[in-house]
């Protein structure tokens, strides 16, 4: 298909220079309510529409909503892709519940974005936990041969959820993985939020759609130019229930879907699709750059994951809150941090585009780099280190939805099933599950997290009273 076309985006367009007056949602009234206040936004509003005529429907698309996604489509070669205007959150959900039904046992990574504990919890599965290894230099790896003895132990896998690359960049022998699932009758789906941009090939990672992935969800928004919430879904085998995909799809996602999100989706599709070999080069110069210039800001470490837009950048004496601190003092804004370190994602550039990297570093070379607590921090990446490879809950979901749960103190938890999961956020990558049984190493962990001023989603105020809820 001709990739130089924007159906959705230049119909809004169209649209808007036709000077419509609106008698329909949204209440803004293409940005009129908005004069006097925010003239930018005002501008902004006049693409926030809603399914007139002729802007087609993201629930039953026939017009430019279903152009724009064919050339998805083509340009990801998957069987079919689709626009999400909720995250990928709505992605992971509706995998999960199309490929799933109540029972089944699924193989999960332990390091998953909440939103796949969310779907195993709402389709009442079983899920089997696999766990990765932290080598001495902080790198996390899953290792084939615990996914092997993940179905040795438990034959029926009905899927395999994989989180590819994780939130760091770093990914895994995925292809291996992927020919075994197949090799054992199981659906391979993959949270692959991260690496909207891997079609581009080299130095970029392979993407889990050419590794043989079933089902794939992307996050266009985290590195390609779309809006907070646009991700896309990709199908990509012919052994998934395409009509039970996009009935949950209907279901899970708003009735009112954000032209503004959508548009960007439709823009973002053009721009990775014309990204040249050169434009390429020239991003991969541009970083490299960067990142000669900001080792040589005293202290500074930075580690160049696999998917060379991530950098985790560590200091000799600060711990990663404290760094994430020192930057954001000077306007300078990571992505996460943790203990040990923080992130930093680098953008795609094509030749010629300016990015103000110079002054990024003139910023931080005004800062003082001396003092910190790093002396004290832990030696590895606390989150992910787990001494069980394959745990299962303790408490099926059925089972604990009529349970009730108390606080106690957070030692006190220890043997105990917890009743809300403990998600430090960002990554959102819980530390401990609903259903799972506490160990004293969750709890010396969550301890080590607080003491670092980790942020996490969920009751903050019982936590720094000390308490945990378990069920009773």
């Amino acid at each position: 298909m001709n990739q130089d076309q924007l159906p959705l985006y230049e119909r809004l367009l169209q649209h808007k220079q036709n000077r419509p007056i609106s008698f329909h949602v949204p209440g803004h009234k293409n940005g009129i309510l908005y004069e006097g206040i925010d003239s930018a936004f005002a501008q902004i509003a006049q693409l926030d529409v809603t399914e007139l005529k002729g802007l087609d429907d993201l629930h039953a698309p026939e017009g430019v909503i279903a152009k724009a996604q064919r050339l998805l489509t083509d340009l990801y070669q998957s069987n079919q892709s689709y626009f999400l205007v909720n995250g990928t959150t709505v992605g992971n959900l509706a995998m999960i519940l199309a490929c799933c039904q109540a029972g089944d046992y699924v193989l999960v990574q332990r390091h998953c974005h909440q939103s796949i504990l969310h779907g195993l919890q709402l389709a009442k599965l079983n899920p089997i936990f696999i766990a990765s290894t932290v080598r001495e230099d902080g790198e996390i790896q899953l290792m084939v041969d615990t996914v092997q003895r993940a179905f040795q132990q438990y034959p029926s896998i009905r899927a395999c959820i994989f989180t590819y690359p994780d939130y760091y960049g770093q990914t895994f022998n995925l292809q291996a993985m992927t020919e075994m699932a197949h090799q054992n009758n199981a659906l391979v789906l993959v949270d692959e939020a991260h690496g909207a941009h891997f079609c581009l090939g080299e130095p970029f990672p392979s993407s889990s759609l050419r590794l043989g992935a079933d089902l794939v969800v992307h996050s266009a928004h985290k590195t390609l130019p779309a809006f907070t919430m646009g991700s896309y879904l990709h199908i990509n085998s012919d052994h998934v229930p395409v009509k039970k995909v996009e009935r949950y799809l209907k279901m899970l996602q708003s009735s009112s879907p954000s032209y503004l999100v959508m548009a960007s989706l439709d823009l973002a599709r053009h721009y990775v699709s014309h990204f040249s070999k050169e434009d390429v080069y020239y991003t991969q110069q541009k970083n490299q750059d960067f990142i000669k210039k900001l080792k040589q800001l005293s202290g500074i470490q930075v580690i160049v994951s696999d998917d060379p837009l991530k950098l985790m950048v560590r200091h000799t004496t600060f711990s990663g809150y404290e760094l994430q601190t020192k930057f954001e003092q000077v306007g300078v804004y990571p992505e996460l941090a943790d203990p040990q370190q923080i992130l930093l994602i680098l953008p795609l550039l094509k030749t010629g585009m300016v990015y103000p990297y110079d002054q990024a570093l003139q910023q931080l070379q005004s800062l003082s780099w001396t003092g910190g607590q790093a002396q004290n921090q832990p030696k590895q990446n606390i989150l992910w280190q787990e001494s069980i490879m394959i745990t299962t809950l303790a408490l099926s979901y059925e089972e604990m939805e009529n349970l009730e749960e108390e606080w106690v103190e957070i030692d006190a938890s220890v043997g105990r099933v917890a009743s809300q999961m403990i998600t430090p956020y960002p990554p959102g990558i819980p530390l401990i599950m609903l259903g799972e049984k506490i160990t004293r190493t969750h709890v010396e962990q969550l301890k080590k997290l607080m003491k670092f001023g980790a942020r996490f989603q969920g009751e903050m105020d019982a936590l720094r009273n000390g308490k945990l809820a378990v069920f009773h």
